[in-house]
């Protein structure tokens, strides 16, 4: 281990290089233990492996890397300018628990009561539990390939496809790809075709006779502009206020439709019809596709990505048992099929514009995470190719794979505006228990 400095009085003009890093790397604390030392430059030497005697190398590794931290970072650091504080920490740890839940909590909340209500509440909360813990166990799988590919490959930042190539082949590479171009389509043109239809809803309590297909270009425009044109730091934040007035609206909803739940109707159970929504289930706890953004924004600290995941996924999977609850309480089972989020949003008054805001935020914080997703992905995979030489337009991004990510779920959802839920169950009984169930699991074999 190698620690290199110059003088390190006036921190504000002064950069430096931790360097020679292998299977391990240093903790921040260790960076800034040194800053506090001496003024000269410093090399610590390796000292004797045991006893007493043991050199400042091996003391500084024990202390700063130790036994159960050392695959926690897995990037070679370079460090500029001011040191990140504990607060930018926190505040890295609460953006990434924020992308992950304000991912999770998309179409699947908007779906779930319909395909829930006749199999009933018990038995769907008993799928969604196990959905819950078995989406929380492969995605931690995923930040764990994630880091050794990073560790690998010696980029802080790498796609799905480059670590499922990595530990699959090409051949596993190229049916992964392949499935999840497929799932991000389905699940963008879902949420295209579902955010047109609300912001017609609004619209005909204004003007009647807008088109709904111009307003899902509308929606996928603003949407896709906001993300392309403003900086990552900026849709972060966007994201985080979009997340807490998600939490806020939320609760607002259960306050006033939990006092109108009747307990017998939760009572209601049809197993058959309850495993049939599995897949909806499972789609509705996805966040899979933005964990390796996660590993890279926490500079590949596994147990921070850890925590991200598990809490940033236990936050939705509370607010799915609540909202379950709270519509299936007001839902008569023995009645004709429909769709009860629907019904409240045509309902009218404020329960009505409480339940569109709802739905149209959980809409966009999901959509943030899939685009994102999907465009690193095409970019990647344009790379490898060897057909991107497109100089970027706007903070760094490339507009070609931002297009080729928006353009054609709206022209699907343009096509076929009723798809919604045929496109969620489609994603979610072929795609995702494929590429984020079985996938994960052979990739860390």
């Amino acid at each position: 281990l190698w620690l290199g400095f110059g003088s390190l009085e006036g921190m504000g003009g002064v950069g430096f290089v931790v360097t020679g890093l292998g299977e391990g790397a240093v903790r921040k604390r260790a960076v800034v233990c040194a800053k506090d030392g001496a003024n000269s430059r410093v090399r610590v030497q390796r000292g004797p492996s045991n006893g007493a005697g043991r050199g400042i190398r091996d003391r500084v590794a024990e202390e700063f890397i130790g036994a159960d931290d050392q695959q926690s970072r897995l990037y070679r650091r370079e460090v500029k300018e001011n040191l990140p504080t504990e607060r930018d920490e926190t505040s890295k740890l609460v953006s990434a628990i924020a992308l992950v839940a304000g991912t999770t909590v998309g179409a699947g909340v908007l779906a779930l009561p319909a395909v829930t209500r006749e199999g009933g509440f018990l038995p769907s909360t008993a799928l969604l539990l196990g959905a819950w813990l078995y989406m929380t166990t492969t995605g931690n799988l995923i930040a764990e390939a994630t880091a050794a590919t990073t560790a690998n490959t010696g980029r802080k930042e790498v796609s799905l496809l480059s670590i499922i190539e990595l530990s699959l082949g090409r051949i596993g590479a190229f049916s992964s790809g392949a499935a999840y171009i497929g799932i991000h389509y389905a699940l963008l043109v879902a949420y295209i075709s579902q955010g047109g239809r609300i912001l017609g809803e609004w619209t005909d309590a204004v003007v009647s006779g807008v088109p709904t297909w111009s307003l899902s270009v509308l929606f996928a425009s603003v949407v896709g502009s906001l993300m392309y044109f403003a900086s990552d730091e900026s849709v972060k934040k966007v994201n985080n206020a979009l997340v807490a007035g998600l939490v806020a609206l939320f609760g607002g909803l259960l306050v006033t439709v939990l006092p109108q739940a009747v307990p017998e109707n939760l009572l209601h159970q049809d197993i058959p019809q309850a495993i049939s929504a599995i897949p909806v289930l499972v789609l509705s706890l996805v966040f899979h596709n933005i964990v390796p953004s996660v590993v890279s924004q926490l500079d590949g600290d596994l147990k921070k990505t850890r925590t991200a995941i598990n809490v940033g996924s236990a936050i939705p999977l509370t607010m799915f048992l609540l909202w379950n609850a709270a519509i299936l309480g007001t839902t008569d089972a023995s009645v004709a099929a429909f769709d009860p989020v629907e019904a409240l949003r045509s309902s009218g008054g404020a329960v009505a514009f409480v339940v569109s805001s709802f739905s149209l935020i959980a809409i966009i914080t999901s959509m943030f995470g899939f685009v994102y997703g999907l465009s690193d992905f095409l970019k990647d995979l344009k790379q490898r190719m060897g057909s991107f030489s497109e100089e970027p337009l706007a903070k760094g991004k490339q507009l070609q794979p931002f297009l080729a990510t928006l353009v054609p779920p709206t022209a699907l959802a343009l096509l076929a505006p009723d798809i919604f839920f045929n496109a969620l169950d489609s994603a979610g009984a072929y795609g995702i228990s494929v590429l984020f169930g079985i996938i994960p699991a052979a990739m860390v074999w």
